[in-house]
């Protein structure tokens, strides 16, 4: 074998590698995970619901700054003080929640991602949501509904219900990361 060909498949080895490893280890929590991390931080999600619920205009706020319907910010600009935008980082970095938004269906559904996977559009997310009237598609576990369902384009989100208006929820519902 030349030194070339060694290369390649050496190469070729560790790529295939880091991409199963990137497959295996970036899964998503289970229903046990988000169930600890939503009654550690409840109130701080409490928090965040309430001012999302008060600042209509906002339909996500991350680290990187706030989108409403006028467009996208760089923080703490689309109209919120700097000092709630401040608040918002600082409840968001406590309750372990990478972004807010708000339901483009229905907004009165505010939505706390807590992991996400995917590119260039194809993003599968998993969080915990407040929503003031119990929405389609309920499931008793989220980790049995990975295994059991296949994909299906017909179905959006699937939620599993928590407490008093909260639940998990996903948009990814294959086995893929299973």
């Amino acid at each position: 074998m030349t030194k070339w060909a060694l290369v390649i498949c050496v190469v070729f080895i560790l790529a295939l590698g880091a991409l199963l490893a990137f497959r295996y280890l970036n899964r998503p929590p289970s229903d046990d995970e988000l169930l600890r991390g939503f009654y550690k931080h409840k109130e701080s999600l409490e928090q965040l619901r309430d001012m999302a619920l008060a600042d209509v205009s906002i339909q996500a706020l991350g680290k990187w700054g706030v989108q409403t319907s006028e467009g996208t910010f760089r923080r703490p600009d689309g109209g919120l003080p700097a000092g709630r935008y401040k608040t918002y980082l600082a409840l968001l970095k406590d309750a372990e929640v990478s972004v807010l938004s708000r339901s483009a269906f229905d907004h009165s559904q505010i939505n706390f991602v807590i992991w996400a996977s995917g590119f260039a559009g194809d993003i599968a997310h998993v969080g915990i949501c407040w929503r003031p009237s119990p929405p389609e598609h309920q499931v008793a576990n989220l980790d049995e509904y990975y295994k059991t369902h296949p994909y299906d384009n017909q179905i959006d989100w699937v939620y599993r219900p928590i407490v008093d208006g909260w639940y998990l929820w996903t948009d990814l519902w294959t086995d893929r990361t299973r």
